[in-house]
């Protein structure tokens, strides 16, 4: 073993330098003469040293020998062993610096579920990322191919990507993985006809859940379901778009069934029959612009909890039988009868009607009988005119455009949403004592003006002044301006000089209203704020409008930016009222009226002007946030 002193302090001017080298060990390395007289300090001899130097008490001390090069693991790290103390602190500085991919040492179900939330294309595009990022490609058990362009690629390019798909679902069987989810879209096509044959029975061997298939026909050719489509018995859920059912008898085996979906189809009611005694487990049904049945009658759908029907030509009768049915909507924009049977349905909580042939005695037979009732939407029902809305459980109501609807009675006294979106005012209250969010949309008339009739603005009167909306804010705009009323007893005064289409909501949270005002181009250039005298609410209203308006962050990388990133400056005026026969609620003798005009970044055409892409920040925090 060999001692190693630290270098001396102070040197003689007469000292003779002495080096000697280590013997040679494994754990360090001789450095040459050359590299030694150049980067060594001058050791010292003791026969050399003064005499000051020397204390009797201490041992004969060796030479001082140069310590060796230390090239351990440890000490690379932290830049020791070097020739140079300073290459040593670059080498370890670059240690330091190296960017770790985090991403791609996450579990596979992780990154599959990443890989879930992206674009179809944009996962594909992860397999050339590394070789780990392959690998979760291959095993990737989402697979969703779009033929709908490939009529008008070349014949190369087609048949290039028919391989690329037959090589995924090979792979998939020779790694005996299972498909979770299968989508293909295409158009029908006598050469791609064969080829999506194969395709779905390969999906079905590997276990598909969920099938999706969209064929769009043509005249000429149509697409016809292979029988393996129902004899898939690890199906949970189908999707089928435009396809054509086999002529022959249908014996279905889907005993895990539990999403239904047929649109644009020809279904005899012997198939939803049959479909529906071989999978107990369906529950939810959405049948949409289909044809071929006159009556849809289900029974014995013990699991049911969601029906949708849309634009079904043909069908005069709907009976639902199932006892656990939470949600059901049905739409159909022409003037056909239909009736609906919705007795047995008594746990029903959603109901969406569109129909413009129900008249009020229907309507009444439909919600009579449905007294857990949350949330009701009628919209375009033409047919109705006098009617009464009651239910306790109810909690969100929306009339749209029943254009002929005259009064309309609410008993909700557990509301808390209200939409209305119409000419006039036809609702009135007997109580609503929680009412939280208010929002009404009036359409101009013929003449571009809303024309009040006495009894509708008496509604419209009653239900402001009622007590149970105050601290509520409101706020009303157009294209032109908006207003918003720290009290609401100022409103219909204003209300009724509106000659064009306007809108009002109500809700507690200022923050939401100037959100809803501002969410669609164009904004308004004016933004009127009517308050108490001391009141600091204009004030609240500016710091919303002004927050972030040097550089706003609140829409990230998002294309579609809000208001926020257009708004270039803001002025404001105050003037202050005194309380005349219109506002004679006000709590003090006067009220401001404070105007904000907002200064839009438009152009000459008065178009929202394209935002630059967002630069890329070197704060990594930054980035994050």
């Amino acid at each position: 073993m060999h001692q190693h002193y630290p270098k001396p302090k102070s040197y003689h001017q007469n000292t003779t330098t002495t080096y000697q080298q280590p013997p040679p060990d494994d754990s360090a390395k001789v450095m040459n003469k050359e590299d030694d007289d150049q980067n060594r300090p001058p050791a010292t001899d003791r026969r050399h040293t003064t005499a000051h130097q020397h204390n009797a008490e201490e041992p004969t001390k060796s030479p001082t020998i140069m310590q060796p090069m230390d090239l351990s693991s440890e000490n690379r790290k932290r830049g020791k062993g070097c020739l140079n103390e300073k290459e040593g602190t670059k080498r370890a500085k670059k240690k330091v610096d190296t960017k770790v991919d985090c991403i791609s040492e996450l579990p596979e179900p992780a990154l599959h579920q990443i890989l879930s939330l992206l674009h179809p294309k944009d996962a594909a595009r992860t397999c050339i990322l590394s070789k780990r990022w392959h690998q979760t490609w291959k095993s990737y058990q989402i697979l969703d191919f779009d033929f709908r362009r490939c009529h008008k690629m070349q014949k190369r390019l087609v048949e290039k990507y028919k391989n690329s798909m037959n090589l995924l679902l090979e792979s998939r069987k020779e790694q005996l993985l299972n498909i979770f989810k299968f989508r293909l879209r295409f158009i029908v096509n006598k050469k791609l006809l064969q080829d999506v044959d194969g395709w779905i029975s390969a999906v079905i061997e590997r276990n598909v859940k969920e099938l999706e298939i969209q064929a769009q026909s043509i005249p000429s050719v149509q697409f016809c379901l292979p029988m393996t489509v129902f004899r898939g018995s690890s199906i949970t859920a189908l999707n089928l778009n435009g396809c054509i059912l086999p002529t022959s008898e249908i014996k279905a085996d889907l005993p895990h069934l539990q999403k239904l979906s047929l649109k644009r189809m020809n279904i005899p009611l012997r198939f939803l029959v049959s479909l529906f005694s071989c999978s107990p487990l369906i529950d939810d049904l959405r049948l949409i612009e289909c044809t071929g049945f006159k009556t849809l009658s289900i029974g014995s759908a013990n699991e049911l909890k969601r029906v949708d029907v849309h634009k079904c030509h043909g069908l005069k009768s709907i009976v639902m039988g199932s006892p656990k049915l939470q949600s059901f909507w049905y739409f159909y924009e022409k003037k056909k009868v239909c009736t609906i049977n919705l007795v047995a349905c008594r746990a029903l909580k959603e109901l969406v009607l569109e129909y413009p042939r129900m008249n009020d005695e229907v309507f009444h037979e439909i919600i009579s009988e449905l007294p857990l009732l949350v949330k009701l939407v009628l919209s375009r029902c033409y047919g109705l005119r006098t009617i009464q809305i009651s239910g306790h459980k109810l909690k969100k109501l929306v009339v749209r455009r029943c254009r002929k609807l005259v009064e309309a009675q609410v008993d909700a006294p557990n509301l808390v949403s209200l939409e209305y979106y119409g000419q006039r005012m036809p609702l009135s209250f007997r109580t609503y004592s929680h009412l939280k969010e208010v929002f009404l949309r009036f359409e101009p008339t013929s003449k571009n003006k809303i024309a009040w009739k006495p009894e509708e603005a008496n509604r419209l009167q009653n239900f402001f002044d009622n007590d149970h909306l105050k601290g509520l804010k409101v706020m009303t705009w157009n294209k032109e301006k908006v207003d918003i009323f720290e009290d609401k007893s100022v409103l219909f005064d204003l209300l009724s000089k509106i000659k064009k289409s306007s809108s009002v909501k109500l809700s507690s949270c200022f923050h939401d209203l100037i959100t809803e005002a501002l969410k669609t181009w164009p904004y308004a250039p004016k933004l009127l704020v009517y308050s108490f005298g001391n009141s600091e609410f204009p004030e609240d209203i500016y710091k919303e409008l002004n927050e972030g308006k040097q550089g706003p962050k609140c829409c990230g990388y998002f294309k579609n930016k809000c208001w926020r990133h257009y708004l270039n400056s803001i002025k404001s005026e105050k003037w202050f009222c005194r309380s005349n026969e219109q506002s004679l609620s006000f709590a003090g003798p006067e009220w401001q009226y404070t105007q904000f005009e907002l200064d839009w970044n438009t152009d000459k055409r008065g178009w929202k002007k394209e935002i630059p892409p967002v630069q890329a920040s070197k704060n990594p925090i930054e980035l994050i946030a």
